[in-house]
């Protein structure tokens, strides 16, 4: 396993004082102080022995050395110190070097006159200091090696490292080199040709193809489109997936750390730090269906501000030099592109593309994307998780050949045509969906989870967790999916993801995104307020008696909409008033939001409660389960998990409702929406009073009669389910004592 940062920093200082003392000539070196002297004559004699006699003192203490042998080997140790300056401990190599046991880096030479390759002694020695696991095997006859100069050395050792090589075309990995280490001052690694052969490099199988004159035709297995020149910086992708240590640091196993160090490491080609000229993905291209009667569409080139028509000329053609968009201006297709400022950050623009009049004339595909918190049952008392982010994502994913002119774009003076997918058309964001599911279709709800670009990988241990990575790893790699090395989160206990935070117990929404709602003035505009309920409303299936404290800030905006309109720029430019009421009723709301609760995973074997009430205004629901179910405790009393929480308010017509259909429409709202935690092996218990049920199930004469023939209706939607009806009172008064636990 490699040290710490920590560690190989002490090790790397350690080193650099032990070569400083190395370098210092006895013979010339003035006196410093008594302390200095009496230390250095403290030292032991080096293992080498003294350079010109080979005895076993310091060069000073030779009886037989004389100054201008004493000055030979000051200008020899200078050339060593300089030489040992190459080697150093780096997580990357750099062009030209290799990189040995993902520790040490250093010079090498690709030498084809060399059969086996052949590494420093010194080198062996370093990884043994620094902590490196490191065996070496006497060979059965010493050998004998010609290097650099025609100078020949003996080897009596052999050894066995992995190597990372930084060529002109990318980083190599080879594992299990066998190496014969060199005894001598050399420094350099030799390639010999038996790891030549393995990289396909043969230079006696070309000379032989030279003397012969018939140079065979290469093949090539891809179009003319498949880039080779790969837009990424494979030091830097090495360098932040080493940091997979911090890990540990987030509770992973320290006993599986080196595994999950090997497994990410293994698959390394499949990260990126920004979208390159990678062939497309292999998935099934976005092919664009049209109604019958489509016409083209081109778009007339609209006027931009310097800053956008700067943005659009260097992003257009870094797209192009990619080869993912071509120029195309005798395209019959054109939509105008748009760049977006981002917030907070003048200056700084992302394109986005104007298909609204294209999307009219589409055809949808279909499509399903099953909501992350429903889909996540499998998440129960994972051991961790892993998140993952495909940079550029949709531009990974080929555009059919007919589609490709329709998706084409104007910018200020060119019009370009994408052979990729582009965001913004209708089909995009489905296809894209339905073919990662498709990929991932093995791991998918077992033990990950996509939704767009976005993957989730999770298990219920360490070792799990190391084959679930590198069975998600494969598929990548497999289908040319490329994973964002900056935005990817190797392994967290608990994870921010899609907007929530999952952990093994559950998911709840993220506690500095709550903050951040309650820390928010009083709205002054109808757009600042149709913010907050918007992103409040996100929360509802985690807050009880949500729709009726929400209700009155609704009602207000309602109202403004109606009179200055829904366009977001209307609504920008209407100011508010509130008053003092209105105002308790804004801080009321955000006082809720800190009520929110954990939604516990739905357990198959776990007792379902279904709560529900119902007012002259609104009404609720909540559902739980119990583990445990204490037969003679009651129901408040149990040890309850929330499911989920669900609410509305009654419009004016349903306000004229009977107190029976009011009552006994929650109930039937669960029936038709919630079958997914209510169907269970164990069935579920509706806790509700109990003479208003009877009406729901078995209307009397008494009932007016739609009043009966509406709950009759109703009750089809109950049949199929397996429940029992038990009677609470107040069961509003129930719902804080149990969210209270």
């Amino acid at each position: 396993m490699a040290p710490s940062r920590k560690n190989e920093s002490s090790i790397a200082k350690a080193k650099a004082g032990k070569a400083n003392k190395r370098a210092v000539d006895p013979s010339t070196a003035a006196p410093t102080s008594t302390r200095a002297q009496t230390t250095r004559k403290e030292l032991k004699p080096p293992k080498s022995g003294c350079w010109p006699c080979q005895g076993q003192h310091w060069l000073r203490d030779g009886p037989t050395a004389t100054d201008e042998v004493r000055a030979r080997a000051a200008e020899k140790m200078k050339e060593v110190k300089e030489r040992a300056k190459v080697k150093t401990v780096q997580t990357a190599p750099q062009p030209g070097e290799v990189l040995v046991n993902k520790l040490l880096a250093l010079p090498y030479c690709a030498d084809s006159g060399s059969d086996l390759t052949i590494i420093p002694r010194t080198v062996v020695d370093d990884l043994v200091a620094l902590g490196n696991k490191v065996d070496v095997f006497p060979l059965p006859h010493p050998v004998e090696a010609t290097v650099a100069g025609g100078s020949t050395v003996t080897c009596q050792d052999d050894v066995t490292v992995d190597i990372v090589l930084q060529t002109a075309v990318g980083t190599v990995h080879l594992r299990e080199v066998k190496c014969l280490i060199m005894e001598g001052s050399e420094t350099d690694f030799l390639l010999g040709n038996d790891t030549l052969v393995s990289l396909g490099i043969d230079a006696n199988q070309q000379l032989e193809q030279l003397a012969g004159g018939d140079i065979p035709e290469d093949s090539d297995p891809f179009e003319a489109d498949d880039r080779s020149d790969v837009d990424l910086s494979a030091a830097e992708v090495h360098g932040k997936l080493v940091e997979v240590g911090v890990a540990a640091d987030n509770g992973f196993d320290p006993a599986y750390i080196a595994f999950l160090h090997d497994t990410v490491m293994e698959y390394e080609d499949i990260f990126r730090i920004d979208i390159g000229a990678d062939p497309p993905a292999e998935i099934e291209p976005l092919r664009i269906k049209l109604v019958d009667d489509a016409k083209p569409f081109r778009a007339r080139a609209r006027r931009y501000a310097p800053a956008q028509r700067k943005f659009l000329r260097e992003y257009a053609k870094r797209l192009e030099q990619l080869g993912l968009i071509r120029q195309n201006n005798r395209s019959h297709w054109a939509c105008a592109a748009v760049p977006v400022a981002k917030p907070k950050s003048p200056g700084v623009f992302r394109m986005t593309i104007d298909y609204r009049p294209v999307n009219a004339m589409t055809v949808p595909i279909a499509g399903s994307a099953q909501d992350v918190v429903d889909s996540a049952e499998e998440a129960e008392e994972t051991y961790g998780f892993a998140d993952f982010d495909m940079p550029k994502g949709f531009w990974q994913f080929p555009l059919h050949p007919d589609s490709q002119e329709i998706m084409s774009f104007v910018t200020t003076d060119t019009v370009y045509t994408p052979n990729r997918v582009a965001q913004g058309a209708t089909d995009s964001a489905t296809h894209f969906q339905n073919e990662m599911q498709r990929v991932h279709a093995k791991q998918l709800y077992k033990n990950l989870l996509v939704w767009i670009d976005d993957i989730l990988v999770y298990a219920k241990d360490a070792p799990t967790f190391i084959e679930a990575l590198k069975q998600f790893f494969d598929t990548c790699r497999a289908h040319r999916l490329k994973l964002s090395v900056s935005k990817s989160c190797l392994f967290q206990k608990e994870i921010r993801w899609c907007g929530r935070i999952f952990s093994g117990a559950g998911i709840r929404h993220d506690p500095a995104r709550i903050e951040a709602l309650q820390s928010l003035p009083f709205p002054m505009t109808a757009t600042d307020l149709q913010q907050f309920v918007c992103a409040a409303g996100w929360m509802r299936d985690t807050i009880v008696d949500f729709a009726r404290i929400m209700r009155p800030l609704h009602d207000k905006l309602e109202a403004v909409l109606r009179v200055c309109g829904r366009t977001k720029k209307m609504a920008a430019g209407t100011k508010l008033t509130w008053t003092t009421a209105e105002e308790g009723d804004f801080t009321a709301a955000k006082q809720l939001l800190s009520s929110s609760q954990l939604l516990h995973f739905p357990k198959p074997t776990a007792i379902v409660a279904v709560f529900s009430d119902a007012s002259e205004l609104g009404w609720g629901l909540v559902i739980t389960q119990v583990e445990c179910w204490v037969p003679d405790l009651p129901a408040d009393q149990q040890q309850h998990q929330l499911l989920i929480c669900k609410s509305g308010v009654f419009d004016e017509t349903e306000r004229r409702w009977s107190i029976i259909e009011k009552e006994a429409y929650p109930i039937i709202w669960a029936a038709r929406n919630l079958g997914y935690l209510l169907i269970r092996p164990t069935g579920f218990r509706l806790f509700c009073d109990h003479k208003n049920l009877i009406y729901v199930f078995s209307p009397s004469h008494e009932v007016k009669r739609h009043v009966r023939g509406k709950l009759q209706r109703w009750s089809l939607s109950l049949t199929g389910l397996d429940y029992s009806i038990e009677h609470i009172d107040g069961p509003a008064n129930v719902w804080a004592d149990l969210l209270s636990r």
